[in-house]
């Protein structure tokens, strides 16, 4: 079985604990790519939380999901770009 591979819009502090620790508690599932609205923090994100891929905004890791039919979305969103960001990648999932 293919692994199931889970970008992240967002390097907020609630990933960690909500998302990337979880994920590794459970095997076939990868948390594959990282996002956010300033590149430099998903990097320090991405290196700390040994995620292999940073996209260069949201619109590059939906793409992504767009082309390949993963990575998986989640985003932390409290509103405004990133929302809008968030409802685009779940309307192209379900497409």
């Amino acid at each position: 079985m293919d692994a199931l591979r889970i970008g992240t819009l967002g390097a907020a502090r609630i990933t960690p604990p909500a998302l990337v620790r979880p994920a590794r508690q459970v095997d076939g599932v990868e948390v594959a790519a990282v996002a956010a609205r300033d590149r430099s923090r998903a990097e320090a994100f991405a290196a700390k939380h040994r995620i292999p891929r940073v996209h260069d905004d949201y619109e590059a890791l939906i793409a992504r999901q767009a082309r390949d039919a993963g990575p998986h979305l989640l985003g932390d969103t409290r509103g405004g770009v990133e929302a809008e960001a968030d409802d685009r990648g779940v309307e192209r999932c379900i497409r």
